[in-house]
């Protein structure tokens, strides 16, 4: 007897609870934010060091 005949103790895929479409907005969203992240810490100068030594001389 193979494991298709028994039937009642096979193991079965639900599928995705949430749907694909909200997975792949989720994945959109991600890579949106990694994006965003990455090109702040391009973009913006912030040189800690360099605020230090200017409070310092005040």
């Amino acid at each position: 007897m193979s494991k298709r005949d028994t039937g009642d103790n096979e193991e079965k895929y639900m599928g995705n609870i949430w749907g694909w479409k909200i997975s792949w907005m989720s994945l959109v969203l991600i890579v949106f934010m990694l994006g965003l992240m990455a090109a702040r810490k391009c973009y913006l100068d912030n040189h800690p060091e360099e605020q230090i030594e200017l409070n310092q001389t005040d």
